[in-house]
């Protein structure tokens, strides 16, 4: 069961990390599932992940474009390229996402510490 954690016994915090594009299956030879914290290889997107494992370890989230909200343990099978931004690649839906934060009870939080990068030119 994933753990809440409260901050002075009072407040229920979580970590939302947004995914980033470079994956553990580019430029390499790597082709087996990878779970959600060791999917993701860009630079900020890992530093964001060693932050969220320091701080907030048994409570943190990250943000994918096209599964939406992964706990770190979640497996993906398979390379994906679905982004945000970019609406031809059918990220998952505003509607998709909301279902998710209902199912997985993240509206029950009191305080949400989002970590992302600046949006730049791909």
């Amino acid at each position: 069961m994933h753990k809440i954690f409260f901050e002075n016994d009072k407040m229920k915090v979580i970590c939302i990390i947004g995914c980033g594009k470079r994956k553990i299956w580019d430029n390499s030879i790597y082709t087996d599932p990878a779970e959600s914290k060791n999917l993701y290889t860009g630079t900020f997107t890992r530093k964001c992940i060693e932050y969220a494992e320091k701080f907030h370890k048994d409570y943190y989230y990250i943000l994918s474009a096209k599964y939406g909200f992964l706990l770190p343990g979640e497996t993906i099978e398979s390379p994906y390229n679905e982004c945000f931004h970019i609406k031809k690649t059918n990220p998952i839906t505003i509607g998709e996402l909301s279902s998710q934060i209902e199912n997985k009870k993240l509206n029950k939080y009191d305080k949400i510490v989002i970590l992302g990068g600046k949006l730049t030119n791909h």
